[in-house]
């Protein structure tokens, strides 16, 4: 419970600075994006000589920033990206075993810097929070061999931290490219079938690292 009025206070605070007045303004920058996610995971062994890893996958999503006094600014970012899953061990030793895939969808909020904001390359650098979700799993017959049920999503929000830059095309339109980082980790839970006890879950660790490039429109 308190973890969720932390993050309610968090986001809160993040899309609604105190200094605005009642009415949220609309969003001065929208960006529609693809990315790839390096998940950055240690493997969890899920059998005897078996580990499951989360591997690089592409991604797409938008964005909405809020622009603020003070050279600042507030993202919004939604994407979604497909996460394939690699058994690995001695008998698959290499290449590896597919074990299914994810579908990994942050919602990520991020308090940016920024700066030169009247020139045509603007950089900035932020800090925030990202909130993960699972939109769907799809495991291979190989990994329910190995004895995993279900894959669950992270059930906590995370640290988040990014840098990135702004290049003008136009009166109205701008190039976005942005990289964003999970420094502490996130952690996927694998159900082993016919789990009884919390204490029986398995824990994947992962940092994922997103490299993200758009096309944004600007008020």
């Amino acid at each position: 419970m308190n973890r969720c009025r932390l993050l309610l206070l968090v986001l809160a605070t993040a899309v609604v600075p105190a200094s605005r007045a009642a009415a949220v303004p609309l969003p001065g920058e929208w960006t529609f994006f693809l990315s790839g996610v390096a998940p950055a995971a240690r493997p969890a062994t899920v059998a005897p000589g078996l580990d499951l890893d989360v591997r690089p996958g592409p991604g797409a999503g938008v964005a909405a920033t809020f622009f603020e006094p003070h050279d600042l600014a507030t993202l919004v970012a939604f994407d979604v990206s497909r996460l394939p899953l690699r058994l690995n061990g001695p008998g698959n030793a290499g290449s590896g075993e597919s074990g299914g895939q994810i579908d990994f969808a942050p919602l990520s909020i991020l308090e940016e810097l920024r700066f030169a904001p009247d020139r045509r390359v603007r950089p900035y650098v932020g800090a925030g929070i990202i909130v993960p979700f699972l939109l769907g799993t799809n495991l291979s017959d190989a990994l329910r061999q190995a004895g995993i049920a279900a894959v669950r999503r992270p059930d906590h929000p995370a640290l988040l931290v990014g840098l990135g830059a702004d290049f003008t095309l136009g009166e109205h339109t701008v190039l976005a490219v942005d990289l964003r980082w999970v420094p502490y980790a996130e952690t996927l839970v694998l159900v082993p079938r016919g789990e009884q006890f919390k204490s029986q879950e398995l824990m994947l660790d992962f940092n994922p690292v997103t490299v993200a490039v758009g096309v944004a429109w600007r008020r």
